[in-house]
């Protein structure tokens, strides 16, 4: 069901940004963003920046989010109006991309970026040093942005490593490597098995100049897909739950570690404890207390302290295999629910927490005031369409498919941007796929209305858009196989798409996938 694919990809949003997202939309700047906090961004094209950067021999630093991502929307309201932060970025040419711009998703591509948001930090040589991307704790970002001055690339740094030659990395360097966005990266230095390797091998390794950082890395190992449970060894396991012990224990490491543990402690705490109910209880209790401390600590902010309430669920689900929550209990993550969102004063608060809050609502068993929530927020929010989204989820999860395929539609009518447009309108096909197959007609025009995008703005079939077209090339050739009305409507449709691929970069992967789909 596409329910889950929402609620999945918008937990993954923030650690690695929208990108582990679903394909929510861009709407109009609002008036509050015409100051983004006191950063001073500059007033150029992405190539005026870096030269510009080259000719002052100044490090740049490029964000690169959308005017609809939550995560990006926390950023604004946290991170980039924070004193320490701004003062950082002064000595920085500081460039803010939209995904929406002409060439965003051309420049998403040249990066190697796919999640909103991504921070990338380099050096006054132009080297990349760094990125970050959201969820992380506030000072992560001003250290990141020191990185610059004092410290190598890390693609130098991982080329260290795997030369094994890891002895004379500084403890900065294995800071920085410890606190690198390895699930934004994209695959560019490492791809998955690479990673998890690594993080097998670091936390063991004795070069590292703490034990706290061995522990970082054996949790970036247990949250990044260890091997499969039938192969993990009672040595593994062991080593899991005194790693993870610890770091409960301390409160300056679960702080450290606070997103990862939210999104996947409880998954940690099953594949360490199975076939152990005591020690699964002893573990769960632990980690109850920690996110406990989390929702009192009002220094984390607000987000973070929304996330426990979901932490909150997904621990009760594995107590309970999935049992329904006491009232009791139901009735204080209500009450916590609507706390936060009434705290979230700001259009950039309110689009970072609602959708959280609405779907958590929903978890909890209260879909209906989770819908009235999200249908609230449609007339000041500054994208409407990012919650038509959820209430087009909302509707199929209660088996209301004309609702959900009606609140899709109005998602896909109401998003702005082309790179957005092309996003959503995806998301809206996916829908109709599932929900509604045997409406060709209704299939033929959203394709029509994606491949109409598509040609007046070619820019933004790549990147993002690159990747969600792949993923629905698949699903579309399941749709029309073994049915010959289908099959010819595809057939007609993806030749009408070949001309869509003529302006693109003849040798680019968007070129590539834009033939794929079009068959040619």
């Amino acid at each position: 069901m596409r329910i889950v694919t929402a609620a999945a990809l918008c937990g993954l949003l923030a650690l690695a940004g929208c990108e582990r997202d679903s394909a929510r939309g861009s709407a109009p700047t609002p008036p509050i963003a015409a100051k983004t906090a006191s950063i001073d961004w500059f007033d150029g094209s992405v190539e005026q920046a870096f030269a510009q950067a080259r000719e002052q021999e100044r490090p740049l630093f490029v964000y690169w989010g959308a005017t609809w991502c939550p995560p990006c929307n926390q950023l604004k309201s946290t991170v980039f109006t924070q004193p320490e932060f701004i003062a950082s970025t002064r000595r920085y040419v500081a460039v803010q991309i939209d995904g929406d711009d002409a060439d965003a998703q051309r420049w998403a591509e040249h990066f190697g970026a796919m999640g909103y948001p991504t921070l990338i930090v380099f050096d006054a040589l132009g080297r990349e040093v760094t990125r970050l991307s959201s969820g992380r704790d506030l000072g992560r970002y001003a250290q990141a942005l020191s990185w610059a001055d004092s410290g190598r690339p890390v693609a130098e740094l991982v080329a260290q490593l795997q030369g094994g030659a890891g002895a004379t990395l500084s403890p900065a360097e294995w800071e920085q490597l410890a606190f690198y966005p390895w699930d934004a990266d994209g695959d560019r230095l490492l791809d998955a098995e690479q990673r998890r390797m690594l993080f097998a091998r670091l936390r063991h390794a004795e070069v590292l100049p703490s034990d706290r950082l061995r522990r970082r890395f054996a949790l970036l190992w247990w949250t990044a897909d260890p091997p499969a449970d039938d192969r993990l060894t009672p040595e593994q396991r062991k080593g899991g739950r005194e790693v993870l012990r610890t770091i409960l224990q301390r409160p300056e490491e679960w702080r450290a570690n606070l997103s990862e543990l939210q999104y996947g402690g409880v998954d940690w705490i099953a594949r360490v404890s199975t076939g152990d109910a005591s020690l699964r209880e002893s573990l769960l209790a632990a980690y109850l207390s920690v996110m406990e401390a989390a929702w009192r600590d009002q220094t984390l902010g607000l987000k973070p302290r929304l996330l426990t309430v979901r932490a909150r669920i997904a621990a009760h689900e594995l107590q309970h295999a999935g049992g329904p929550l006491p009232a009791a209990l139901r009735d204080t993550l209500r009450q916590r629910i609507l706390q936060i969102t009434k705290a979230a004063d700001t259009p950039y608060l309110r689009q970072s927490l609602v959708y959280n809050a609405a779907w958590y609502l929903h978890q909890l068993g209260d879909s209906e005031a989770a819908v009235a929530m999200l249908q609230a927020e449609l007339e000041t929010a500054i994208a409407p369409h990012y919650y038509m989204s959820y209430l087009a989820d909302i509707a199929a999860a209660r088996g209301e498919t004309e609702a959900a395929l009606e609140w899709s539609a109005k998602a896909f009518a109401s998003a702005r941007g082309p790179a957005t447009r092309l996003q959503w309108g995806i998301a809206h096909l996916r829908s109709q796929l599932e929900l509604s197959p045997q409406r060709v007609a209704d299939i033929g025009a959203t394709l029509e209305a994606l491949r109409a995008i598509a040609r007046e703005h070619p820019g933004a079939l790549y990147q993002r858009s690159r990747v969600r077209l792949a993923q629905l090339q698949p699903e579309l050739q399941a749709w029309a196989a073994d049915d010959e009305q289908r099959a010819a409507a595809l057939r007609d449709w993806r030749r009408e798409w070949a001309a869509v691929c003529a302006p693109l970069e003849a040798d680019s992967a968007a070129a590539q996938t834009c033939r794929d789909f079009a068959g040619a």
